[in-house]
């Protein structure tokens, strides 16, 4: 009975000691070391400088996590290689449109929490590099779509009578300049959360009508440096009151370029 009251004060302890490391609260016994270097086992060397287009600098990231009874380990543990290549293809995936990385940089931060029955160590893989496009896709004009959101729950301010110089709002403040928070009866319903840390709004104000119009996105689409969004106007019936008809679409911030809009007709 004792012996099972051990094994299982172990078990305890070691779950204890998961959770303390994950949640980082014992900065006086962390051993931290970083390791910087250049990797270029990724280069595509058979590609000629005319034969892509460079973009911009992108960063990807992969960790792995060990666990140590004593000296002996417990669970799976990526090696570098492994966790080089998940940081690489995490960097190409967050830049749009990239297909490889030129002079990729590798950071490596190793975390250990020594103790005295278990020790604890994570090792993550930081991957750097400038990401470039194969001029083969672009020459094909294979758009990349773009995800999106459609912002719910919001009206244009009837004090509103401009134009849109520029479809994309990237501040709280200036998106506040236009449009107001819709007011319901619903207690259900709340209007569409906006972080523009993170995100940005592709929005379309059609001139106000009385046609009660309704603008449908088609495709929101990147190529390079440019995003288009695709749309089209189907009328309605007409109303009593002019109302400007108009469209939000929530982005997030990591698909760049210039907006442009493109109307289809039916």
């Amino acid at each position: 009975m004792k012996r099972k009251n051990s094994y299982l004060k172990i078990l305890l302890l070691g779950s204890v000691i998961i959770e303390l490391s994950s949640c980082s609260i014992l900065p006086n016994r962390q051993n931290v070391t970083n390791e910087y270097s250049i990797n270029n086992t990724s280069q595509i060397e058979a590609l000629r400088r005319e034969d892509y287009d460079v973009l911009r600098t992108t960063t990807g990231s992969a960790a792995t996590s060990r666990f140590y009874l004593f000296i002996f380990p417990m669970g799976k543990h990526k090696t570098n290689t492994e966790l080089y290549q998940n940081a690489y293809y995490d960097a190409v995936d967050n830049l749009p449109n990239a297909d490889a990385l030129i002079l990729p940089r590798q950071h490596i931060k190793k975390f250990v929490l020594p103790l005295i029955l278990f020790n604890y160590s994570r090792r993550e893989v930081t991957v750097t590099g400038v990401g470039i496009s194969v001029k083969d896709k672009i020459m094909e004009n294979l758009d990349l779509d773009v995800p999106f959101i459609i912002a719910n729950d919001y009206s244009v301010k009837t004090t509103y009578d401009h134009k849109l110089s520029n479809p994309r709002i990237t501040t709280q403040r200036d998106f506040d300049l236009i449009f107001d928070k819709s007011t319901t009866t619903d207690e259900n319903l709340t209007p569409t959360n906006i972080d523009f840390s993170k995100q940005y709004v592709i929005a379309i104000i059609n001139k106000a009508s009385k046609n009660n119009s309704v603008i449908n996105v088609n495709y929101l689409k990147v190529q390079g440096d440019e995003i288009t969004l695709y749309y089209n106007v189907v009328k309605g019936d007409k109303q009593t009151a002019k109302t400007h008809p108009f469209i939000i679409l929530v982005v997030d911030k990591k698909y760049q370029g210039n907006v442009r809009l493109n109307e289809v007709k039916n």
